[in-house]
Protein backbone atom coordinates (compact mmCIF):
# COMPACT_ATOMS: atom_id res chain seq x y z
CA UNK A 1 0.00 0.00 0.00
CA UNK A 2 1.02 3.58 -0.68
CA UNK A 3 0.98 5.98 2.26
CA UNK A 4 1.39 9.73 2.59
CA UNK A 5 0.27 12.40 0.16
CA UNK A 6 0.39 12.80 -3.59
CA UNK A 7 3.26 15.06 -4.71
CA UNK A 8 2.03 18.58 -5.44
CA UNK A 9 4.22 18.63 -8.57
CA UNK A 10 3.07 15.24 -9.92
CA UNK A 11 2.01 16.71 -13.25
CA UNK A 12 5.16 18.79 -13.63
CA UNK A 13 7.12 15.54 -13.71
CA UNK A 14 4.57 13.57 -15.78
CA UNK A 15 2.82 16.09 -18.08
CA UNK A 16 1.83 13.45 -20.68
CA UNK A 17 0.34 10.99 -18.19
CA UNK A 18 -2.95 9.58 -19.54
CA UNK A 19 -3.95 7.36 -16.64
CA UNK A 20 -3.36 7.24 -12.89
CA UNK A 21 -4.84 4.65 -10.55
CA UNK A 22 -3.84 4.95 -6.89
CA UNK A 23 -7.10 3.54 -5.52
CA UNK A 24 -7.20 1.31 -2.44
CA UNK A 25 -4.19 2.80 -0.67
CA UNK A 26 -3.64 4.94 2.39
CA UNK A 27 -3.04 8.26 0.67
CA UNK A 28 -4.33 11.35 2.44
CA UNK A 29 -4.26 15.10 2.56
CA UNK A 30 -5.78 17.30 -0.08
CA UNK A 31 -5.98 16.33 -3.73
CA UNK A 32 -3.39 18.53 -5.47
CA UNK A 33 -4.84 21.29 -7.61
CA UNK A 34 -1.82 20.84 -9.88
CA UNK A 35 -3.67 17.99 -11.63
CA UNK A 36 -4.81 20.73 -14.03
CA UNK A 37 -1.32 20.48 -15.55
CA UNK A 38 -1.97 16.84 -16.53
CA UNK A 39 -3.59 17.96 -19.76
CA UNK A 40 -3.51 14.47 -21.33
CA UNK A 41 -5.14 12.58 -18.45
CA UNK A 42 -8.21 10.51 -19.39
CA UNK A 43 -8.58 8.22 -16.37
CA UNK A 44 -8.01 9.26 -12.75
CA UNK A 45 -8.80 6.87 -9.88
CA UNK A 46 -8.27 8.22 -6.36
CA UNK A 47 -11.00 6.22 -4.60
CA UNK A 48 -10.67 4.21 -1.37
CA UNK A 49 -8.07 6.46 0.24
CA UNK A 50 -8.09 9.08 2.97
CA UNK A 51 -8.17 12.30 0.93
CA UNK A 52 -9.69 15.31 2.69
CA UNK A 53 -10.94 18.73 1.70
CA UNK A 54 -12.85 19.58 -1.42
CA UNK A 55 -12.42 18.47 -5.01
CA UNK A 56 -10.11 20.98 -6.73
CA UNK A 57 -11.88 23.36 -9.06
CA UNK A 58 -8.98 22.93 -11.47
CA UNK A 59 -10.38 19.50 -12.42
CA UNK A 60 -12.70 21.48 -14.70
CA UNK A 61 -9.67 22.25 -16.88
CA UNK A 62 -9.01 18.59 -17.70
CA UNK A 63 -10.54 18.59 -21.17
CA UNK A 64 -9.61 14.97 -21.96
CA UNK A 65 -10.78 13.48 -18.66
CA UNK A 66 -13.31 10.68 -19.23
CA UNK A 67 -13.40 8.82 -15.90
CA UNK A 68 -12.84 10.21 -12.41
CA UNK A 69 -13.15 7.96 -9.35
CA UNK A 70 -13.28 9.77 -5.98
CA UNK A 71 -15.48 7.62 -3.77
CA UNK A 72 -14.64 6.32 -0.30
CA UNK A 73 -12.52 9.25 0.83
CA UNK A 74 -13.13 12.01 3.36
CA UNK A 75 -13.93 14.71 0.83
CA UNK A 76 -16.13 17.48 2.20
CA UNK A 77 -17.55 19.21 -0.82
CA UNK A 78 -18.23 19.23 -4.50
CA UNK A 79 -19.15 22.38 -6.37
CA UNK A 80 -22.00 21.08 -8.53
CA UNK A 81 -22.10 24.29 -10.54
CA UNK A 82 -18.43 23.82 -11.38
CA UNK A 83 -18.93 20.24 -12.51
CA UNK A 84 -22.07 21.09 -14.45
CA UNK A 85 -20.28 23.70 -16.54
CA UNK A 86 -16.65 22.67 -16.56
CA UNK A 87 -17.26 19.13 -17.74
CA UNK A 88 -19.40 20.09 -20.74
CA UNK A 89 -17.01 18.09 -22.95
CA UNK A 90 -18.13 14.81 -21.33
CA UNK A 91 -21.01 12.77 -22.69
CA UNK A 92 -24.38 13.16 -20.98
CA UNK A 93 -25.19 10.49 -18.41
CA UNK A 94 -27.33 11.47 -15.42
CA UNK A 95 -25.70 11.56 -12.02
CA UNK A 96 -27.35 13.33 -9.07
CA UNK A 97 -29.33 15.76 -11.23
CA UNK A 98 -26.40 16.94 -13.33
CA UNK A 99 -24.65 15.50 -16.34
CA UNK A 100 -21.19 14.15 -17.01
CA UNK A 101 -19.65 11.01 -18.45
CA UNK A 102 -18.18 8.97 -15.62
CA UNK A 103 -17.64 10.71 -12.31
CA UNK A 104 -17.90 8.29 -9.43
CA UNK A 105 -18.07 9.77 -5.94
CA UNK A 106 -20.01 7.12 -4.03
Amino acid sequence: DLEGTLPTDICNNLPNMESLNVSKNQLGGQIPSSFSRCSEIKFLALSHNEFTGSIPGTFGNLSKLEQLYLGHNNLTGMNLDLFGTSFEHLEDNAYNDFFMKSIFVF
